[in-house]
């Protein structure tokens, strides 16, 4: 977090104490503090994925029905554990022409199994 970079700085401007009262800040307006009496505060941001799935992408084209050279599609992924198996899914977020309409964009959970990709559910966002 960018916040934290700048207070592990060796010279950092602001001070420390205005940095660290400007996160202290930012963390209590942050949009993921107490709505409506559910406390979603534990709630935590997670980057998507850098590399390049090739079966996850083969995975995409079959349940998408999309072509193998598509080029308009953008995927974004995490694994995560959303069952509290042990064994973390799969969610892509899919972005582009051929998987976008009028309803959101396509969005699917797999499990991974070796180097197969299992659908469990597509919908979207």
């Amino acid at each position: 977090m960018l916040s934290d970079k700048a207070l592990a700085s060796e010279y950092p401007y602001p001070s420390i104490e205005k940095l660290m009262q400007l996160k202290k800040q930012i963390f209590e307006d942050s949009q993921f503090s107490n709505m409506d009496g559910i406390d979603l505060s534990s709630i935590r941001y997670i980057p998507s994925e850098k590399e390049k799935d090739i079966f996850l992408e083969q995975a995409l084209v079959k349940t998408f029905d999309l072509s193998q050279d598509e080029v308009n599609v953008r995927y974004y992924y995490n694994n995560i554990d959303l069952n509290d198996d042990g064994n973390p899914e799969v969610f892509v977020y899919l972005v582009g022409a051929p998987v976008c309409g009028t309803g959101g964009c396509s969005a699917a959970i797999f499990r991974k199994e070796n180097e197969e990709y299992i659908l469990l559910s597509k919908f979207y966002l």
